[in-house]
């Protein structure tokens, strides 16, 4: 009777249908899209934010070589910080410094926008054709 018993419990064991199967890779895939594009903005965040930090410490050194030159410099070699461009692949740092004026843009790579900074350390943010957006 023992043996019985075992030989019915085997024989209600069942199999996942191949149905079953690909409701769950689809869910499971779905998830993996959103956590992906989700990881993307993050990154593209953290990659904006390391723009602006990258901003301030160039306006800061800028603010430096002004007090003893009383001028601005558009050469990063002047400055007591290393060439952002050299360190930074995501952004495009260029200084725009005239004896009275200085203005440092960072562009985002292969796109039309990115951040600006003047004299007095305001970022602010721009695209290609439209007015610069504060922050």
């Amino acid at each position: 009777m023992y043996i019985l018993l075992a030989s019915k419990i085997c024989t209600w064991k069942r199999a996942f249908t191949l149905l079953e199967l690909m409701v769950v890779v689809i869910i499971i895939a779905i998830l993996a899209t959103i956590g992906y594009v989700s990881w993307q903005a993050q990154l593209e965040k953290r990659r904006a934010d390391n723009a602006q930090i990258i901003l301030r410490a160039a306006c800061h050194a800028e603010q430096i070589f002004y007090s003893w030159q009383n001028k601005y410099t558009d050469n990063w070699d002047a400055l007591d910080i290393s060439n952002p461009n050299n360190i930074d692949p995501y952004y495009t740092y260029t200084i725009s410094g005239t004896p009275s004026s200085l203005t440092i843009t960072a562009q985002r790579k292969g796109k039309t926008e990115g951040f600006c900074i003047d004299s007095e350390c305001t970022i602010l943010g721009f695209q290609a054709n439209l007015p610069p957006k504060s922050f």
